[in-house]
């Protein structure tokens, strides 16, 4: 059929293809402001990026496809979302995609009506997802909108009018999030997730209507898809450069207006006498003679990341090279998720067999997982150190034929006191119950900085102060990072407890290291301190006592 005389009120694979073009597209426009809405201020994988990349796994699922049946196409797009989610919202949004495939499964083309159905059960797959939904959620976006839809298709509207009701009510019921959970009503924004599923829709509207020509995305996988090559064109800001400044006058915001157009991941924190700078630029020289102006700079350190990415990629494939495929150990395997050499390095001496890269901002895909336990020959244990990926590592722990566990470890200390209790020569049931037992045996902190501005349980923020959390909760703002590490150990030191480890990142030298271990030894006379390199990135510091 001649696509000028196509109904307009059937959808077919091609034609969902180009839907997903243009959400795509669209949704492309909208990440930070989605990301913005994040209410957890610290750096962590943001909702935007991980939606964003979710269907961006869809799309390069379908997009050489020529099938015009949607059953087919339907089915692709999910299982390329389910392998490519990342992060929570990301894989609600795999199951939101798999269930609407699963309504649509064996049809050719698809009325209104069918359509509407598919999102019913897209919401079932979503909620079967989440052990504990939550009202004011991704999940009751979803819900709103494939009511409003349903009441459109009975209606007898065609698709177009459906896919604006859906629209519609998403968006009554994303304004809706703000009051339905405390978080969002204190932080005054809207769920993230739930606005990001609005993004979608609209973007699937934009392609579902006439003035969409699907020729023109001809080139659609070059223009929309990069690979790994083509996105180093796209670090702007190359040479990431960090410093220390010493003064009696520095005036941290002045600096950080001076220095905000030479580059982006600015950090400036600190107080009058001494800060701390952190920027991706073009130009380290005029960022070291802009410090200079504030006062005297120290332990300058100046990263190519562009040569970074490629040694990266070059060690991937070496080591892909060097390592046997397919079965690899018997047994109980562990697999934990960090960034940092030196904590890498902690896991491999506990016994963890693989090491998944990722965490906080860099949320693994559910097919890393699948990945690693295809290749490890025996039951398997996983540790996702962050509640952001804990639900991917339980998607993947679905998609294998073998008894997979995930131990629910929400940071890296608890991570690291789990696996201080694998026994290797257990079976898997007792290993997870001693390793859950484990975790709730330490109290976990961390320093690390607010991304933005705001107001967290009566304590109020600015983009780059210094925030202490404990057991996941902010309690500590300050300038400095010592400064607030001193102030959560006070939280978390009482009588009971014998023993202080501390991972100290990237942005923490041996020479300030070393000095807070003479400090908190005089701090903590009767107390047993453990400073240790981790090399965590964005996190000053990781804490567990116990």
């Amino acid at each position: 059929m001649h696509p000028d005389n196509e109904d307009k009120n059937l959808l077919n694979g091609q034609k969902l293809k180009a839907m997903f073009i243009a959400a795509h597209k669209y949704f492309e426009k909208h990440v930070g402001e989605i990301n913005s809405l994040n209410v957890y201020p610290v750096p962590d994988g943001d909702t935007g990026t991980n939606m964003g990349l979710t269907l961006k796994a869809a799309l390069e699922g379908i997009i050489d496809n020529k099938n015009n049946n949607i059953g087919q196409i339907a089915d692709l797009a999910a299982d390329s979302a389910l392998m490519g989610a990342r992060g929570n919202s990301g894989v609600i949004f795999s199951q939101l995609l798999r269930g609407c495939a699963r309504g649509l499964r064996g049809k050719k083309e698809a009325t209104a009506l069918d359509v509407a159905k598919a999102f019913q059960y897209g919401v079932v797959y979503a909620y079967r997802a989440v052990s504990k939904p939550v009202e004011g959620t991704i999940l009751t976006v979803a819900r709103e909108m494939a009511k409003g839809a349903k009441k459109a298709s009975r209606e007898n509207a065609g698709l177009q009018k459906m896919f604006e009701e859906a629209v519609k009510s998403g968006f009554k019921a994303v304004e809706r999030t703000r009051n339905q959970l405390p978080a969002l009503k204190e932080a005054g924004v809207v769920d993230a997730g739930g606005q990001g599923l609005l993004v979608i829709i609209k973007g699937f509207l934009a392609g579902l209507d006439g003035n969409l020509d699907i020729s023109t995305f001809a080139n659609a996988k070059q223009q929309y898809l990069k690979t790994d090559q083509e996105k180093e064109s796209f670090l702007t800001f190359p040479f990431c450069t960090e410093l220390i400044i010493k003064g009696t006058n520095i005036r941290c915001n002045s600096l950080r207006r001076d220095l905000e157009p030479l580059g982006d991941s600015l950090i400036v924190a600190g107080s009058e006498n001494l800060a701390k700078v952190h920027i991706h630029t073009n130009h380290p020289g005029e960022v070291i003679e802009l410090c200079l102006k504030r006062g005297t700079i120290h332990n300058i350190k100046i990263d190519n990341m562009l040569d970074q990415h490629r040694k990266t990629l070059f060690d991937h494939e070496k080591e892909q090279e060097k390592e046997p495929k397919g079965a690899e150990t018997s047994g109980v395997n562990v697999i934990a998720v960090c960034n940092g050499s030196g904590i890498e390095e902690l896991f491999k001496n506990l016994g963890v067999s693989k090491i998944i890269s990722g965490g906080p901002t860099m949320n693994p895909q559910v097919k890393d997982f699948v990945q690693v336990i295809r290749d490890l020959e025996g039951d398997c244990i996983i540790l996702p150190n962050d509640k952001n990926i804990r639900l991917a590592a339980e998607q993947a722990a679905q998609l294998v034929n073998k008894n997979v566990f995930v131990v629910p470890v929400e940071n890296i200390p608890q991570g690291l006191a789990a696996a201080m209790a694998f026994n290797e020569e257990a079976d898997i049931e007792k290993n997870v119950k001693n390793m859950q037992d484990r975790m709730s045996d330490i109290k976990s902190g961390e320093v690390t900085f607010a991304v933005r501005q705001g107001t967290y349980h009566n304590l109020n923020f600015n983009a780059n102060d210094i925030l202490g959390i404990v057991d996941g909760k902010i309690t500590e703002v300050g300038s400095m990072p010592e400064e607030v590490l001193g102030k959560i150990l006070k939280h978390m030191v009482d009588e009971e407890s014998e023993l202080i480890t501390i991972l100290y990142g990237k942005e923490v030298s041996e020479e300030e290291a070393a000095k807070l271990n003479e400090k908190l030894e005089q701090e903590f006379p009767d107390h047993e301190i453990e400073i240790i390199r981790g090399g965590q990135p964005l996190y000053y510091y990781l804490v567990s006592v116990e």
